[in-house]
């Protein structure tokens, strides 16, 4: 048979043809039309259709009674390989000659086919594993940005051995390593790149390295990291070492991109770096000297060549008798006389393919004829499943041959439902295999949205046996939201390929094998994660510490110039140059950064080097310069911390020596007596003759264009009070260096007794404010004024820390006064980038480590704008390093998904209208989200809500027992619940099979029903698809109103698995519970599929609910639902404006007695 095949359409249109071949002895003949030796790049085909047509051939039952014959290459450019015949396309007597061909082919041996690898011979330079981490960040132009990439892309033409090449941004990723691309696959992702709108993280990019290395097996062969940075900032370098210690066996290599990156920032992480000031050059300055080392290479030019792999399954017939094959080392022998063997190994194998309206239906396709191809290869039917969520094609043991599924497989349609893992699951569980044999389940998937992965998590325990294995479709599928369910993965990101990324290698692993020959899994980063000590050198030390004292041991001031003097081009560079400074010296408790208008960073301050550096930013240029002033906040400093004899030094910057601008300023000089003063003059209009009654030591910067003082290497140690530099001295303990001062602040968080009471609490506490652009700039500051409102409540302002993802206000013990922080506050700026949970996290990681050991409770509030998964990556890796914080978050506007963080935390807080000057439950529960157990009476006003009503026989009643923060009030009011004391629940039809006119007729009377009930927090509102509001909502009766008359019907059919699982989820969020609950179910539709699996769950539910159906509709048969209620309410005639029967059975219904 002949099979003509063009460009592209080759692999798009081969599913027949392969399958076909796979299970035939006959012969086929591919005719390939190609340009150039199969490439084409005018049509963006490199190589494709040669390369297809091998690799199919190679594939087939019989390789060698496959024939190609080639149309269209030069002489020069055949490929000898795929055959002997070639003609050109202008040839005269084509037809003629290509006819001949046809008739005259001998097909040849298989033995004569020449196994062909993607890369033969030495791996270029050596062999390693090769990553680049671009940088996608927003800090580069972009044709600098493009420059990079298509370096990338270029470096990648010269290597080989594609499996072990890596290329992923900080916020993006082209693929990882074992990707299962081609080179040029490889090069031509790079045409797709572009930058984000993130500021740059080294933090991101470590965790994205870190992440990509868990995918690799333990390996011997170095890793050679090369890592794109064009921003060297603290804040672009902030919490990066925490990740460190993961990537000790990576050769980390920078590429600084422009003039502006800074090595010294990064030489704490590597001392390899590689240059590129130059971005109009199109490579790094010293690349070819360099690159070979980059690679991880010691050995360069590796004479190692990989070991060939062998990964294709067996085949056999698919005939309906038992099947014959060849033998097979690596399958298990059938149990029982027979001596055939079962392919490829002894298992119950299922497909629960997605047959959701997620896929495009070519996609779907091409999904249903893999899977035709895959059993094609397999023997015993009876072992196979194959279903989806809302079809099926074969169960176990259903008595199918395999050309009866594939006859199946293919003309399966797909449904215009959405995908839910949920029901996957169900389907899976029912009737599973309870034999001893392995089952191997592979899901296909392309939806892992919270609505396609709602509830799945309850089959959990009954798929412990089951080796689970998820088949990614395309690109939008996450996986990290599937690693609660398991660890193995199947990549299919390109669809328009006949099969997935990686099948070869992973198959029979996922076909339940317990011996394959290959096996690869991605696992989640938080699973490898490991808890990262703070440099000892960034912590205040207590008793005797090994860390040196660098350059020598004294305390130091840096007395920055925070004056309007200086032009601000100048005043940055003063800044970077004490930044940088400070960033050479040990011992952060014994360095001060202090200016004439701010002084964010005193002596024992608690704050570790880079949060010095970090602070360094926060200085301002505010009024003109007075001496008077810089001294008055040295000797300020001086009085509160205890120095002992250890020597103290200050340098002072100085842009103005006017006469207004020293005036004073020997007022203070008897109280500095023993301190060395060092003036660093700025610029080359201050005289040092008008400072000598001051001090004698100077230092000159008289071009600050330059980047440091110009004897600065010279003077420095003495400046720094140093006698014998670069001490390895200790502190003794008689010297008490960090010992608190003996004057009595409320400032500073006493030890011991105090007369002043903490207020609320004794706790630390956190605001961690939402500092993105997500949030409208009046809500930005509406969120700030309530931050600045609350910390006036509140003493001991050491035990305050405010910060966001990007900027901050104050850590703890930071010694600002109460007013100096609502003052930064009102003073703060959003900046442009995006949420970001996971530096939310690793600032509040950081500022919890450096207060130390301590048994007061920390409060962390997190105000939050975005739950989008981008907003929430990776956050989870440092939750359990914060298990001694109690977290609550903010939810700002009505946008925020809380069940996208119920991972972190089950404290919720809601702000829906920011136009409110507070959250909505702020009096309720401010107390306890503020670390608070037993808060001081005089702490805030009594909250608003914390009477809990009578019943209806108006006599106290007992609160239900339960673990939420957010129950139904407790203590006693006259108030009675109407009609009684129950959780009420209005599932609704939210599916298709109602009219749009009769969903809001249903919608319309749950609101007016809700109307003439009490107490909100009881009720929940919710569909199977869709959601108004679940017990303890903490929404009042108008906003749940207006969210019932706002809502849609879906497109969906109607499950009542779903109204179950729904409703048995927000019964078991509510904990234990004495009262009753009356579950109200609207139901359209009553068929076999409706009611599929829905008994699943009811048994599950408690004794205490009341189940009532309201039977929508003439078309609904209640004796399908007797099996889960007698109680039943009629709707016929839904132009009603109440079901017929509600006001006689609606008591019984809310769940009264």
């Amino acid at each position: 048979m002949l099979s003509f095949i063009y460009f592209r359409a080759l692999r798009k249109s081969m599913s027949f043809a392969y399958k076909y071949t796979r299970t035939t002895t006959e012969a086929l003949i591919f005719v390939v039309f190609t340009i150039n030796n199969g490439t084409s790049e005018q049509f963006g085909d490199p190589g494709y259709a040669l390369n297809a047509a091998l690799e199919y051939r190679n594939k087939c039952m019989n390789p060698g009674n496959v024939e190609i014959i080639q149309i269209n290459p030069s002489f020069g450019n055949v490929n000898p390989e795929l055959g002997n015949y070639f003609f050109k396309y202008d040839d005269p007597d084509l037809f003629n000659k290509f006819t001949n061909a046809i008739f005259s082919t001998r097909l040849y041996d298989k033995s004569s086919i020449p196994k062909i690898s993607a890369d033969d011979g030495p791996y270029i330079p050596c062999k390693s594993y090769i990553s680049f981490s671009y940088d996608d960040s927003n800090f580069m132009r972009n044709e600098d940005f493009m420059t990079q990439i298509n370096f990338i892309k270029n470096a990648i033409g010269n290597l080989n051995y594609p499996e072990r090449l890596r290329a992923e941004g900080g916020y993006t990723a082209e693929f990882n390593w074992n990707s299962g691309l081609s080179l040029a696959q490889m090069q031509s992702s790079f045409d797709f790149a572009e930058q984000t709108l993130m500021s740059y993280s080294l933090l991101q990019e470590f965790a994205s390295l870190v992440t990509s290395l868990t995918t690799l097996d333990s390996t011997n062969d170095p890793i050679g990291a090369l890592i794109f940075i064009s921003d060297t900032s603290d804040r672009a370098l902030l919490n990066a070492d925490r990740l460190l210690a993961q990537l000790s066996n990576v050769r980390i290599t920078f590429v600084l991109l422009g003039p502006d990156a800074d090595q010294n920032k990064l030489t704490r992480f590597s001392s390899n770096f590689i240059t590129w000031r130059d971005l109009t050059s199109p490579q790094p300055d010293n690349w070819d000297i360099v690159s070979t080392v980059a690679y991880g290479c010691s050995n360069p030019i590796s004479t190692v060549t990989p070991p060939v792999v062998t990964t294709s399954l067996p085949m056999l017939s698919t005939s309906a008798t038992m099947p014959q094959t060849t033998t097979q080392t690596s399958s298990m022998p059938i149990t029982g006389s027979t001596s055939v063997q079962y392919i490829p190994c002894q298992s119950w194998i299922s497909f629960s393919y997605d047959d959701s309206n997620v896929l495009q239906n070519a996609n779907f396709k091409t999904q249903m004829s893999f899977i035709s191809s895959v059993i094609s290869s397999l023997n015993f039917p009876y072992r196979i499943r194959i279903q989806g969520a809302y079809t099926d094609v074969a169960t176990w043991n259903s008595g199918q041959n395999i050309p009866q599924m594939q006859n199946e497989l293919l003309n399966s349609e797909q449904t215009g439902n959405p995908y839910s893992l949920l029901l996957e699951f169900a389907n899976l569980v029912n009737y599973l295999p309870t034999n001893q044999w392995p089952v191997g389940a592979l899901v296909f998937i392309s939806d892992t949205s919270d609505q396609a992965l709602k509830n799945a998590y309850r089959f959990i325990p009954q798929l412990k046996s089951v080796r689970l294995t998820f088949i990614l479709l395309g690109t939008n599928a996450d996986a990290t939201k599937l690693t609660n369910f398991t660890s193995n993965f199947i990549y299919w990101s390109d669809l328009s390929k006949p099969q997935p990324d990686n099948w070869d290698t992973v198959s029979a692993s996922a076909f339940g094998c317990t011996n394959p020959s290959s096996f690869s899994t991605l696992l989640p980063l938080s699973s490898t994660t490991q808890r990262i000590s703070t440099d000892p050198t960034s912590m205040a030390p207590t008793g005797t510490t090994m860390t040196p004292f660098i350059p020598c041991q004294s305390w130091i001031s840096f007395g920055v110039d925070d004056s309007n003097v200086l032009p601000n081009n100048n005043f940055m560079t003063q800044l970077s140059f004490v930044s940088s400074a400070i960033g050479n010296l040990t011992h952060p408790e014994r360095i001060a950064a202090v200016g004439i208008y701010a002084q964010p960073v005193p002596w024992n301050s608690g704050l570790t080097i880079q949060e010095i550096q970090y602070s360094i930013n926060y200085f301002n240029q505010e009024a003109p310069y007075s001496l008077k002033m810089q001294f008055a906040a040295l000797l300020s400093n001086l009085q509160n911390t205890v120095t002992g004899n250890t020597p103290v030094a200050t340098l002072i910057f100085i842009s103005d020596t006017s006469d207004a601008a020293i005036s004073g300023a020997d007022v203070f000089m008897s109280q500095l007596n023993g301190i060395k003063i060092t003036f660093v003059l700025l610029g080359p209009n201050v005289d040092s003759s008008k400072l000598t009654n001051f001090s004698n030591n100077f230092i000159y910067w008289s071009d600050l264009s330059k980047p440091q003082p110009d004897n600065w290497d010279i003077a420095s140690v003495a400046a720094y009070g140093c006698t014998n530099p670069l001490s390895t001295m200790l502190p003794s303990t008689s010297m008490a260096p960090t010992a608190t001062p003996t004057i009595v602040s409320t400032s500073i968080a006493p030890t011991g007794t105090t007369t002043a009471p903490y207020l609320p609490c004794q706790s630390w506490i956190s605001f961690s404010y939402d500092d993105s652009n997500v949030l409208q700039e009046e809500n930005f500051e509406t969120q700030m004024l309530f931050i600045s409102s609350v910390i006036e409540t509140l003493n001991y302002p050491d035990r305050l820390r405010m910060s966001g993802a990007f900027t901050a206000v104050a850590s703890w013990n930071s010694h600002q006064t109460i007013s100096q922080m609502q003052n930064e506050l009102s003073n703060s700026e959003q900046t442009l980038n995006g949420y970001s949970l996971l530096l939310e996290f690793a600032n509040l990681l950081t500022d919890v480590e450096s207060i130390g050991s301590t048994n007061w409770p920390i409060g962390a509030l997190i105000f939050i704008s975005d739950t989008s998964d981008q907003a929430i990556r990776r956050a989870n890796q440092y939750i359990s390093q914060l298990s001694n914080v109690r977290i609550t978050f903010v939810l700002l506007g009505t946008n925020v998904d809380s069940t996208k963080l119920t991972n972190f935390t089950s404290n919720f807080i809601y702000w829906s209208d920011l136009s409110k000057p507070k959250p909505d439950n702020w009096d309720t529960v401010s107390a306890s989200a503020l670390g608070c157990s037993n808060p001081s009476s005089v702490s805030m006003p009594p909250p608003l809500s914390t009477l809990l009503p009578l019943s209806s026989s108006l006599t106290p009643t007992t609160v239900p027992t339960s673990t939420s923060t957010s129950m139904a009030p407790t203590g006693t009011t006259r108030m009675a619940y109407l009609p009684c004391q129950s959780w009420i629940s209005f599932s609704y039809d939210d599916s298709s099979s109602l009219q749009s006119n009769d969903f809001k007729t249903q919608t319309n009377f749950i609101a007016s029903a809700i109307g003439a009930i009490n107490y909100p927090d009881r009720f929940r509102v919710n569909g199977a698809f869709t959601g108004v509001a679940s017990w303890n909502s903490h929404q009042t009766i108008s906003q749940i109103q207006a969210e019932i008359n706002s809502a849609d019907p879906t497109s969906n059919s109607y499950s009542l698995l779903l109204q179950f699982a729904g409703l048995l989820t927000d019964i078991e969020a509510t904990g234990s519970t004495n009262w009753p609950t009356g579950a109200i179910i609207f139901i359209s539709d009553t068929s076999d599929r409706a009611l599929a699996n829905a008994n699943i769950y009811f048994s599950q539910l408690p004794a205490n609910v009341r189940l009532t159906f309201v039977l929508l509709g003439t078309n609904v048969d209640q004796t399908k639902l007797t099996q889960f209620s007698s109680n039943f309410i009629s709707w016929k005639d839904l132009s009603q404006p109440q079901p017929d029967n509600w006001d006689t059975s609606s008591f019984n219904a809310y769940g009264c007695q």
